[in-house]
């Protein structure tokens, strides 16, 4: 496989998990991230059987903190092929309290953006980056979830910008826009079973497939794409207003 080493930033237990348990029964060298280091060897520990995992704690609160993280990956997997952003965060406020308006934009804004530039350098003809929206970027916002969703839409137009700012460098940027995910994830489990088209919550594993693919040379003439990966659930959402108007 060529551009096999991955980095992923911002790893949960959840949609982190069970990227890096895809990608690493996929063939990829993995770099997990994130800023809880004992999850982070708990996560190596219970994969290793299935590949090459590197963990490298380190928390992004600035420019020169991002460039430093990036670069001890990049040395620490020999190369960066692939970088997936999936930092993550929810808080919920309005127009009248934007409690969470720095919060949100720092996760799904600045945090993002300082990767890659940190990044940029480490990449090369036929790499990929990989951003974590939201279906709410798509449809229409919650005013319960103000700074929330314009955070997830900003990302959603970040990847538009990025994508066309790095072309010239082979280099694609794509998104997914999953809705809500579900909160559990178990190696080697028949999650299908659990779930149905249209569903609110989205098994982990379905994101992590579209991640998976986007990062590998089947997608290499996707680029600038935002992929809902929610079931159709706004689907169902809409086709409801309709029969109550």
């Amino acid at each position: 496989m060529s551009g096999n080493k991955v980095s992923l930033i911002g790893v949960s237990n959840f949609l982190g998990r069970a990227t890096a348990y895809l990608l690493l029964k996929g063939g990829y060298t993995v770099s997990i991230t994130s800023r809880d280091a004992a999850k982070l060897h708990r996560i190596k520990d219970e994969f290793h059987e299935y590949g090459n995992v590197l963990a490298v704690p380190g928390e992004i609160s600035n420019q020169k903190s991002a460039d430093s993280l990036m670069e001890e990956v990049n040395a620490a997997i020999e190369g960066i092929d692939h970088l997936v952003v999936m930092v993550g965060g929810f808080a919920g406020d309005t127009i009248s309290d934007l409690s969470a308006m720095d919060q949100m934009l720092h996760n799904h804004i600045k945090i993002p953006a300082m990767v890659v530039k940190a990044t940029q350098k480490y990449l090369h003809r036929g790499s990929s980056v990989v951003l974590i929206t939201s279906i709410g970027a798509l449809e229409h916002g919650d005013p319960r979830f103000f700074s929330y969703s314009i955070g997830k839409a900003g990302l959603a137009k970040m990847t538009e910008v990025l994508s066309s700012e790095l072309i010239g460098m082979g280099v694609r940027v794509n998104a997914v826009a999953p809705n809500f995910i579900d909160g559990s994830f178990e190696p080697g489990r028949e999650w299908r079973k659990s779930r149905k088209l249209g569903d609110l919550k989205t098994p982990p594993e379905d994101v992590a497939l579209v991640i998976k693919w986007l990062i590998s040379e089947d997608s290499d003439w996707v680029n600038g794409a935002l992929i809902p990966v929610d079931g159709g659930h706004r689907l169902r959402k809409q086709s409801r207003n309709i029969e109550s108007a």
